[in-house]
């Protein structure tokens, strides 16, 4: 499939998509959201893939949304709505998608760019990697999700210090403050995530699935006894419909690494 603002590649059970607007800092046009739907879909449907990663080409992971196409658009609130629609589509699907999502910031992860890692399950950073909500500098409040995912992530403190103030982080004060769960130099930044997706090569896709489903939808349940009993029904609904719980014992009881 052709694309014009990604790269797509699939490579041993892998999907990478790079954003791929270099000029405009991987900046988010509804072009770029179109074809980051096709992408999504794609690993959906292939039972192959265990992973998903993101990153982009050049200097920046993403700058946000192209603020010159918003302006553009706002003059036509049907052609703004559908950006914003397709926007929380993305990063909705993203979190849906049945295998871990690996966003890698190397540059500028900015106001979307931040919203579209937050979006993703995993975030590696490079230590000199940038990233901050910088909505509140040209005057905006954010509109991916940063209002609601941030607090999840950092506590409310955190949160609105940074949508507050639009300060960034360093790749390194990023994992300090739980934006990110490593950080290394910028040279080995694609040897960390080729370790860390080594990690997921041979896992089963329906555990992965079962897993991301069941952290993310208890996390809307505020009564913990609540949460942990849907954890149990995930459980039991796992391991009476996919076949890996009984492959993975039987190679274990056979002191052999299971297929999957």
């Amino acid at each position: 499939m052709g694309f014009t603002t990604v790269i797509e590649e699939k490579m041993d059970g892998v999907l990478t998509v790079t954003l791929n607007r270099p000029e405009a800092l991987n900046a988010m046009n509804a072009e770029m959201l179109k074809e980051m739907h096709q992408v999504v879909a794609s690993v959906r449907d292939d039972q192959k893939i265990k992973a998903m990663v993101i990153r982009g080409n050049e200097r920046a992971f993403s700058a946000g949304g192209d603020l010159k196409f918003v302006q553009e658009i706002l003059k036509n609130p049907k052609e703004f709505a559908n950006y914003r629609d397709q926007l929380y589509g993305v990063f909705f699907a993203l979190e849906e998608l049945p295998v871990p999502v690996i966003a890698v910031v190397r540059g500028f992860a900015l106001a979307g760019g931040l919203e579209l890692a937050m979006a993703c399950d995993l975030v590696v950073v490079a230590d000199d990697a940038v990233l901050g909500d910088q909505h509140i500098n040209v005057g905006l409040i954010p509109g991916g999700g940063n209002t609601q995912r941030l607090p999840r992530k950092l506590g409310i403190q955190k949160a609105l210090y940074l949508m507050f103030t639009g300060d960034r982080l360093s790749g390194k004060e990023a994992v300090e403050w739980g934006l990110a769960f490593k950080s290394v130099q910028p040279e080995d930044l694609d040897k960390e995530v080729e370790v860390l997706l080594a990690s997921l090569r041979n896992r089963s896709r329906p555990a992965l699935e079962a897993i991301k489903k069941a952290t993310y939808q208890g996390l809307q349940i505020s009564n913990l006894k609540d949460a942990i009993r849907h954890e149990t029904l995930s459980f039991t609904e796992y391991i009476t419909t996919s076949d890996h719980p009984n492959q993975g014992v039987q190679a274990f009881m056979e002191k052999r690494k299971p297929q999957f």
